[in-house]
């Protein structure tokens, strides 16, 4: 059975693994580290992009728990990534870890972007039908 604990903040019961845990000092033993890993996350959207993480929920269940860019399936907000207009302040989306990448390597760049697609497109004729990324093989 699985042991649980009271978080700090929102004082929520929940089980061992919505915990963080780090190593203590003496050998073996483990220290609890509060708050639970999901105030840890509000506290986290809260600072960085000044949302909640009801509103991050909420954007991922409006997306159908796909990816914004390529609908691949994003089962919690644990495994998708936030895109934020920071200069707006406007949530874009919820992206899987592929696509957030593209995106930062192009620097949030439409145009790199579409250069990028112009330049698959001209090349068409030398790529395989079928290509394998990293998001195949990925359980969910």
């Amino acid at each position: 059975m699985a042991k649980t604990y009271e978080c700090r903040k929102c004082r929520e019961r929940r089980d061992e693994e919505c915990f963080v845990f780090r190593e203590g000092s003496y050998g073996s033993e483990w220290d609890l580290v509060q708050p639970c890993r999901r105030c840890r996350r509000d506290k986290i959207y809260r600072d960085r992009y000044g949302i909640t993480l009801v509103e991050v929920e909420d954007r991922l269940q409006k997306q159908g728990f796909t990816c914004a860019i390529c609908v691949l399936k994003i089962p919690s907000i644990d495994v998708g990534n936030v895109d934020m207009d920071r200069s707006g302040g406007v949530l874009r989306g919820i992206l899987c870890d592929d696509c957030s990448w593209v995106l930062r390597r192009a620097r949030f760049s439409a145009t790199a972007l579409h250069g990028a697609a112009a330049y698959l497109e001209k090349h068409a004729e030398m790529i395989p039908k079928r290509q394998y990324s990293a998001a195949d093989s990925r359980p969910y």
